[in-house]
């Protein structure tokens, strides 16, 4: 139960680390006027994949500092996700029931989605947030933004980056 909590803490964090990230200084927020001036060199389009061992995997797609799409895919078991499982069961069933459980949570939000496939001992679930369309209300009700961030008007990928290798993730290019 403790290993299990755990790892479904970790893949938690890897999308929650995102809500210390977001936005430019408060001195910006929601001043058109004040937003900062970009030149073409930091507007230019930057892929960053993290890794935190072999479970879980996170590419960000970034213009500049502004992360605008976010993609994790993450391993665990299906005790992990505290589905109840039958032996009874077969596989198809299993995989109906997981992504019933994903789509339950996440299939009225724009600019997210959330996908699980069935492997032979793990759920690979992949996780999409396009920051462009999603609604920061709805990340925030979902735990994906913190309340407080959500006037930002963009995650920034240097802060972001920072977090996941304090939490042991390992970042490149």
């Amino acid at each position: 139960m403790r290993w299990r909590m755990r790892k479904l803490l970790m893949v938690l964090s890897g999308l929650l680390v995102l809500s210390g990230c977001s936005g430019v200084d408060t001195i910006f927020k929601n001043d058109v006027s004040k937003d900062p001036v970009q030149d073409k060199k930091t507007t230019k389009k930057v892929v960053i994949q993290c890794d935190h061992g072999e479970d879980i995997k996170t590419t960000f797609e970034a213009s500049g500092d502004n992360i605008l799409q976010m993609k994790q895919i993450s391993h665990l078991t299906l005790s992990d996700m505290g589905l109840e499982i039958s032996d009874e069961m077969n596989k198809d069933t299993i995989q109906q029931k997981i992504n019933e459980s994903l789509q339950e949570k996440y299939q009225y939000v724009d600019g997210v989605s959330v996908k699980g496939t069935l492997t032979d001992d793990k759920v690979e679930i992949e996780t999409d947030i396009n920051f462009r369309k999603a609604n920061k209300d709805d990340l925030v009700s979902l735990g994906l933004l913190d309340k407080a961030e959500k006037e930002n008007k963009e995650v920034s990928l240097k802060k972001t980056i920072k977090a996941y290798q304090a939490n042991g993730y390992a970042c490149q290019e």
